[in-house]
């Protein structure tokens, strides 16, 4: 069993946690987002009106976002493609419909606030007290 607890991107690097073989993991590792372009050949890929667009891979996340901001406002040059890498990354490294994951395995957190109640204790939902 493989599923992931936490992913992050920091810079151009994801920092996965998460278990494998019922052994927790954490680690660092590189990942090339896919974007599209249009295409004047026929494609697998399309868009939502129907255009063909093919892959490229400009490189890391920071190169992906420089693109970006390269052909931004120039007309006729349209980018399509999810910009959340983070999304890119979880579908890619873990493309089953649906991920089978253990609750035993995930530590929760409790976080417990302080508030004011000199005219009784608020109601969680409100927050109108505040220390």
């Amino acid at each position: 069993m493989k599923f992931y607890t936490n992913v992050q991107v920091i810079g151009n690097d994801f920092l996965i946690r998460g278990y494998e073989d019922g052994k927790r993991v954490s680690y660092k590792e590189k990942f090339q987002p896919t974007l599209y372009v249009k295409s004047n050949r026929e494609s697998k890929w399309k868009t939502l009106d129907g255009e063909n667009v093919e892959p490229i891979q400009p490189g890391t996340v920071r190169e992906c976002r420089d693109f970006f901001k390269k052909y931004d406002g120039v007309d006729g040059f349209q980018i399509y493609g999810n910009d959340r890498y983070l999304y890119q990354y979880i579908s890619e490294r873990y493309p089953q419909d649906e991920i089978k994951w253990d609750m035993s395995k995930i530590k929760l957190v409790t976080i417990d606030i302080e508030v004011k109640s000199e005219e009784g204790f608020p109601s969680p939902d409100s927050c109108l007290k505040r220390c």
